[in-house]
Order: C-alpha cells, then sequence, then structure tokens
C-alpha cells in the first residue's frame, strides 16, 4: 500500500503522481489520472504510455513559455527533469548530470511538477458543471452517443453532442467535439450542418489538446477527420486518411478502440472496393487486436465476424464460412441491443441469400431488415443498408418489390459516395427491367463516373458489364464487346465470387468466345457444387418494400 493516501488533498495527489510515475498499478488510485483509467483504455503498458505522453507534453509546454521570456537554462533544467522521472532515474543522478546541488534540483522540480499536477486537476472542468463528474466526461459524452445510436437513437445522440458542443470551453475539446457532432449528423442524415462542422474543425489547434492531457482526445480528433473525410468527399483520396490511420496503429501495437475502428474501417473499404487480399490482412489485425485485448466486448466480436464474412465473399468455397459468421453477428448484435450491428449482418445475410438462388428467404428477409429499420432514426445510415438490400433484391424474381423504395432510398444516400453508385446501378437495373432503356443508361452512366473519381475498381467493373448489357442492335456490337472485355478484366482482378460468375455468364452471351464460355461453365459447375438450390414457399403476392416516412 501506498505511503500516503492521494485522495487526501491536491498537494499530496501531486506528489504521489511523480513518486510513482512509473508504477501504474500504484497511480490507479491517484485522482489526477481517472480519465487514463477508463474501460477499455488499454493494457498497463499503454495506459503507463499515455500517462507519460501527457506528463511530458504539459512539461514540454511550460518549458516553452519559460524559453519565450529568456530562461532557456530554467526551460532545459525542468524539461529533463520530467524526462528523467519519468525513464525512472533517481534524483541523486539527475542532479549530477544537471551539474546542480540537490536542494536546487528539489526546488526545480516542484516548480514543474506542482504546474503539471494542476493542469491535470482542470482538465475535468472543461464542460462545465452539468458534465463534471467522477470520470473523464468527455469519454462520457462520446460514450453515451455511440451507445444511443447503435440502440437507433441518433436523434438522442446528436442532442447530446449539440449540448456538449455548445458548453466546452477549451479549444481543442471542442474541436474534437464539433468532429464527433459531425459524424453523428452525417448517420442521422443532416449532411449540410456535418460538412460545416468538418470545414470549422479540420484544423488542429497549435497546443494539441494538452490542456486535457488527452491523447485520447486527439486519437478520436484523428479518426473522426478521417472517418468524415471517407462519408463526405467523393474523390479517390477518401479513403487514405483512414488506410494511414489504421497502418500507423498497427505499426505501434494499439490495442484500444480507435485502433479497432480506423482497423475495421480501413478493411470494410478495401472489401468494397474489391481488394480482398488488403481486407484480409485488416481481418488478421483485428483477430490479434481481440486477442491482446483484456476484454471480451460484443462491438468487436460483431465487427471481426461481419468483416470475416467479407473477405470470404472472394471464394465459393468459403460460402458456408461467410453465412455463419454473418448469422453469429445477427444472433450477437440482437442479443447486445445492437440494431446497427444487426442491419449490418442482415443485410449480408440478404446479399448471400441472392447469391444462393433462394428469392423467397431474400423477399422475406428483406422485408424483416426494413421493419428493423423502422424503429430507428439515423436516415444517413439507412442509405448504407438500404443499397445494399435493393440491390440484392433485383437479382430475384421479387425485383418488382423495389419500386419505389429504389428511388426513394436516394434521401437517405450521400451523393458522390460508392453507396450512392450502388443504388444508382440498381436504379439502372430496375429501369431496364421496366423498359426505360435511356433513364437506366443515364443512371448507370452517373454511377460509373461516381466509381471511377473515388477509385473504386470493384464497382466500376460491374457498371461496365451492366453498360454492355444496355446496349443493343448490330450496330453497338463493336463497343458493346469492348466494354465487356474491360469489364471482365476488372471483375476479375476485384471481383467477388458472385461478381465473377455473372460477369462470365455475361461475357459468355456478348462475346461468345470459347474462353468465356468455358469460364460461365465452369463457374456454374462451381456453384451448382457449393450453393443450394432454390428453395422455400413460392410467395405469390408481392408486397412493394417500404419504409416508414420520416420528419
Amino acid at each position: 500500500m501506498p505511503r500516503v493516501d492521494p485522495e487526501r488533498s491536491f498537494e499530496v495527489a501531486a506528489k504521489h503522481l511523480f513518486r510513482h510515475i512509473n508504477d501504474v498499478a500504484t497511480l490507479r488510485r491517484n485522482p489526477l489520472l481517472r480519465s487514463h483509467f477508463v474501460t477499455n483504455a488499454g493494457d498497463d503498458r499503454a495506459v503507463l504510455a499515455r500517462i507519460h505522453n501527457d506528463v511530458l507534453g504539459l512539461s514540454d509546454r511550460f518549458c516553452q513559455e519559460l524559453e519565450s521570456k529568456g530562461l532557456r537554462l530554467q526551460a532545459r533544467r525542468r524539461r529533463e527533469i520530467v524526462a528523467a522521472l519519468c525513464a525512472g532515474k533517481n534524483a541523486g543522478e539527475t542532479a549530477a548530470t544537471l551539474r546542480i546541488s540537490r536542494s536546487h534540483y528539489y526546488r526545480e522540480r516542484y516548480s514543474i511538477c506542482s504546474r503539471i499536477a494542476r493542469a491535470l486537476k482542470r482538465a475535468p472542468a472543461i464542460l462545465g458543471p452539468r458534465f463534471v463528474v467522477r470520470d473523464d466526461p468527455l469519454r462520457l459524452v462520446f460514450g453515451r452517443a455511440e451507445s444511443l445510436r447503435d440502440a437507433g437513437s441518433s436523434r438522442e445522440a446528436v442532442r447530446i453532442l449539440e449540448d456538449a458542443y455548445s458548453r466546452v470551453a477549451d479549444e481543442f475539446a471542442k474541436s474534437t467535439l464539433g468532429l464527433g457532432l459531425a459524424e453523428e449528423l452525417v448517420f442521422f442524415g443532416r449532411r449540410d450542418r456535418a460538412t460545416e462542422l468538418l470545414a470549422r474543425s479540420a484544423n488542429l489547434p497549435e497546443d494539441g489538446g494538452q490542456d486535457v492531457a488527452s491523447e485520447w482526445l486527439r486519437d478520436i480528433w484523428t479518426l473522426s477527420k478521417a472517418r468524415l473525410e471517407s462519408q463526405l468527399r467523393s474523390d479517390a483520396a477518401a479513403g487514405s486518411g483512414l488506410e494511414r490511420l489504421a497502418k500507423h496503429r498497427i505499426a505501434e501495437r494499439r490495442c484500444d478502440d480507435v485502433t479497432f475502428d480506423a482497423v475495421f474501417l480501413s478493411g470494410e473499404g478495401y472489401r468494397n472496393s474489391g481488394r480482398y487480399h488488403e481486407a484480409r490482412k485488416m481481418l488478421a489485425h483485428l483477430q490479434a487486436l481481440e486477442q491482446r485485448h483484456a476484454q471480451t466486448v460484443a462491438k468487436r466480436q460483431i465487427g471481426i465476424l461481419v468483416l470475416a464474412a467479407y473477405c470470404a465473399e472472394s471464394s465459393t468455397d468459403e460460402f458456408g464460412v461467410a453465412e455463419q459468421s454473418l448469422s453469429e453477428a445477427r444472433e450477437l448484435s440482437i442479443s447486445s441491443g445492437t440494431v446497427v450491428g444487426a442491419l449490418l449482418a442482415t443485410s449480408g445475410l440478404i446479399h448471400h441469400e441472392a447469391a444462393r438462388g433462394r428469392d423467397d428467404v431474400v423477399y422475406t428477409m428483406a422485408h424483416e431488415a426494413l421493419r428493423l429499420a423502422e424503429g430507428v432514426d439515423f436516415d444517413g445510415f439507412l442509405g448504407y443498408v438500404v443499397a445494399e438490400i435493393i440491390d440484392a433484391l433485383l437479382q430475384t424474381r421479387y425485383w418488382r418489390a423495389a419500386a419505389p423504395l429504389v428511388f426513394d432510398a436516394e434521401k437517405y444516400t450521400a451523393p458522390g459516395t460508392a453507396r450512392y453508385a450502388l443504388l444508382k446501378r440498381s436504379q439502372g437495373a430496375f429501369l431496364i427491367r421496366t423498359g426505360r432503356r435511356n433513364q437506366a443508361c443515364a443512371a448507370i452512366l452517373e454511377a460509373y463516373a461516381i466509381a471511377k473519381g473515388i477509385g473504386n475498381r470493384r464497382l466500376e467493373g460491374l457498371l461496365l458489364r451492366d453498360r454492355a448489357l444496355t446496349l443493343v442492335g448490330p450496330r453497338t456490337a463493336a463497343q458493346r464487346a469492348e466494354l465487356m472485355r474491360e469489364a471482365l478484366a476488372l471483375v476479375e482482378c476485384f471481383g467477388s465470387a458472385s461478381d465473377l460468375s455473372a460477369t462470365y455468364d455475361a461475357a459468355a452471351r456478348v462475346l461468345g468466345d470459347r474462353r468465356s464460355l468455358r469460364l460461365a461453365r465452369a463457374a456454374a459447375m462451381a456453384r451448382s457444387e457449393t450453393l443450394d438450390a432454390p428453395r422455400g414457399r413460392h410467395l405469390t403476392r408481392i408486397q412493394p418494400l417500404r419504409l416508414l416516412t420520416r420528419t
């Protein structure tokens, strides 16, 4: 047991902090460091590294103030004293290195350490009285907002973050809250306000948030900014921020929630663009993170299961793995009350069933998914899920049920994004089936321009294939063949097993060459060996897919 109780007074807590600066178990009792010891904050080494990083950052800031006043020697001494404390050096060794007496050393040490302690003490008060609680108030605000959104109440999550944003005083904390609020607004469907907040909070304040003593806050800022840019920007560089963040955190062997989210989203982005090899690498990193994490969290389990299913799409042999992973993710989401996870897993299962040719199951599950969505208010996320559901339904004999949702869903989807391109592609497929060829071509061309702009090679290939199939007549034969060859080359590199099978079949019809015919037959044989034949009750009455009207 420590010789003193750090809870007794500020002075005792300050002395206790620097006396035990390298003893993480003892530091858990120090009230100045409560925000560093929250649930899922990481292992002891990561927590201690964050404490040292914050202490050294504050020391550097205060020493820079001395240097600006011309006190360079004093600044150098105090900076080295704090660094030596974090490195575990004793007082005599440090005093000898600095060529000062022991009493001089202790005077300098007291001056800098008391300033750092006061800064740490002030950190929890940045949100005003309503948010000052025992643990880090910002963590609680972000955590509460995330829980509400996952449960389907994005409106309430936005309200909480708006309230906190209006009260916060610290510049860096306000910037981070602004980005978090913008993310929630994208989920909620208010993209204009989110774009405004992104522009306002996009520059990191010069002090790096040192007053709030929180590396976690800087991590949240970086993750939120990268995720927002991928959601709101419509160019090939939009996802690069997430990729850089994920690789950086992997290199540092971090295992916190920020790292998990960055790696998962990066893996999901790789899968969406057909880079399955890279997606599998991210999956392996997620699984390694979970093994090092001290606590099993439902959110992490769901993420790993969903990404595992996505990666399994690249091979017909792994259809069973995908179905099992998605089913487990769906059950775990429902049992933990995570509507977001349940909708993600269900939309994946619907696609899986469409690839198996189980039209009745797809139709039934699509209605179930939309009934689940009726209880939520995150329109921005609905655009993400609905585009996937419509795409799967259009592959079945119940394609007519996609009207009018195939057009109504446009208001839920951010223009210029991959999901918007997918929805436009679905609109093109629906319009072709209803005989509106010119409108279908326009929708497909718009989707292709978006896919090319964001660098999604998988979607490019599928849209080139669709474009080739919309052309008719002998005059377009050469163009049709050229488009199909280009589509086939892209889908072979970036497509899923289902993408490839459908493209081989289309190429065999358009090109009529031996290679396409052979590959189409081989794909059909592989599917017949792996997938179940269509089964289930035939639904004669078709009810259109609908979502409740939202205000």
